[in-house]
């Protein structure tokens, strides 16, 4: 069996004179990723490796909840394959994850995370809101396998109103 979570980035806002990859995190954003990793730290998630969009974003959220969970920045893995809107991208990409790590996380975006876990897991959600967590597990022993229906949603975290 392997673990999937997917962690759609905080929220940020529309700049101007920005291009999309560039949109910082808003104050909401910023204060929302670190209230998700609180919820991490009272119920971890044990990951072997966390991966991250590049866009300024998704990096940012990733760093905020590595800090919550004292998960060193150093070790997050930053893969511009991450930084797309597109569901099978993402299968692409976990396809070729190093057989070695059993659990691992992304930090990614809007509409391929929903569409991911509805993929996996048949999950009738529209939408992931920002900063949501989903850990999946999946019936597979090797990243190459993932398939339609495999999955099998353990936990579900929404941020609350801050």
């Amino acid at each position: 069996m392997k673990q999937l979570t997917l962690i759609r980035h905080a929220n940020s806002d529309q700049h101007i004179g920005l291009s999309d990859f560039e949109r910082p995190l808003n104050i909401q954003g910023e204060l929302t990723a670190n209230a998700m990793g609180v919820i991490l730290c009272k119920q971890p998630i044990i990951f072997d490796r966390l991966f991250s969009s590049p866009a300024k974003r998704a990096l940012s959220t990733a760093k905020l909840i590595c800090n919550a969970i004292n998960f060193s920045e150093d070790e997050i893995a930053v893969d511009p394959r991450l930084y797309t809107f597109d569901d099978d991208a993402l299968l692409r990409f976990i396809e070729t994850l190093d057989e070695r790590f059993d659990s691992v996380v992304i930090v990614g975006h809007n509409p391929a995370l929903t569409l991911l876990l509805s993929e996996l897991t048949g999950s009738s959600l529209n939408s992931l809101p920002p900063c949501a967590i989903v850990q999946i597990e999946l019936a597979i022993t090797d990243w190459i396998e993932i398939r339609s229906g495999c999955g099998r949603l353990l936990r579900l975290e929404f941020p609350q109103s801050i």
